[in-house]
């Protein structure tokens, strides 16, 4: 700025650029570019270590191989929707979900895992959950199918038509009112006709679900060290809770691989649903794309099955 006398002998202020302040402007903008790449590259430097090193590593972090991983984040890419930032890539979005769903790690945890801050983890978390549904009946959903009458499995065998089993894991006083709820819902779960699921004694009887006998021994850990049924209505008991026994299976896998589930969650009740069901579809995609479980291997271990002897017919 300058200042200067004009013809009538006035004085006039002059706005002269500054040259100099340019070339700061741009100094400042390259320094802040190169700064943001860093910063970029050095976040991606430790992502590939926490998860791409190793196919130990990723399974310890994300409790999935690489190429499972790799298949789950090209997935929600495509269909489920997710979309990569200038900030962060689709592959460190997904890991961090399931960092959280895997270890339910804080946000502080993961704040130091991958170097973002809460506000960040927050988002995808819930962005990335609300992808997982949008696989569901596209790739990971699986629908039930009946026991064939022809069927050779030991413990469905006996089950015509069956669709397999149901439980709970909030305890038998839950039970019924949970699958009452569920029925009673305008598009509420619905049995097929000439369908049934095996349910435990804690449901009330009704069309479409086969609980066990009352009064009879019934569990598997009855049935250890040799001991066999003594009328038919115990062999039936055996046979349900060996059959029903594989939901219970399943729910310890779900627990085992993801920690979230196994203690209270104190997230809204609409994100609390849509990480129940986001673990079991990711559950779904693992037993299929894993060529090796060790989850699998540790649950199947679990209980053994029982041995049946002939029984004679329930004088009864």
């Amino acid at each position: 700025m300058s200042c200067s006398q004009n013809a009538g002998g006035g004085r006039t202020l002059e706005v002269v650029p500054n040259v100099k302040a340019a070339p700061c402007r741009l100094l400042r903008c390259s320094i802040w570019t190169r700064s943001f790449t860093l910063d970029f590259h050095n976040k991606r430097s430790r992502f590939r270590n926490l998860v791409y090193s190793n196919d130990n590593n990723c399974y310890n972090v994300l409790r999935m191989y690489r190429n499972t991983f790799d298949r789950l984040f090209s997935m929600l890419d495509e269909i489920g929707g997710l979309k990569p930032t200038k900030y962060m890539l689709v592959d460190e979005q997904v890991a961090m979900c399931l960092n959280i769903l895997a270890h339910h790690a804080k946000n502080r945890v993961i704040q130091w895992n991958f170097g973002r801050s809460g506000s960040t983890i927050s988002k995808y978390f819930n962005i990335v959950l609300k992808a997982i549904i949008r696989l569901n009946r596209v790739v990971l959903y699986k629908t039930p199918t009946a026991v064939p009458e022809d069927s050779t499995d030991q413990r469905w065998k006996w089950f015509k038509n069956c669709l397999r089993a149901l439980d709970e894991t909030q305890g038998s006083a839950a039970d019924s009112r949970v699958l009452e709820s569920a029925l009673n819902r305008p598009r509420g779960f619905k049995v097929p006709a000439e369908r049934y699921y095996l349910v435990d004694a804690g449901y009330s009887i009704a069309e479409g679900f086969l609980a066990p006998f009352r009064g009879q021994r019934y569990h598997l850990n009855e049935w250890r060290e040799g001991r066999h049924p003594t009328n038919p209505r115990e062999c039936f008991n055996m046979r349900h809770s060996a059959a029903r026994n594989l939901i219970e299976r399943c729910f310890e896998m779900l627990k085992n691989r993801w920690a979230i589930l196994r203690s209270p969650l104190y997230y809204p009740v609409k994100t609390h649903n849509l990480i129940v069901i986001a673990c079991c579809l990711l559950h779904n995609l693992i037993r299929r794309e894993n060529a090796r479980d060790p989850l699998h291997d540790e649950v199947e271990n679990l209980v053994p099955e029982p041995t049946e002897e002939p029984v004679q017919d329930d004088p009864q």
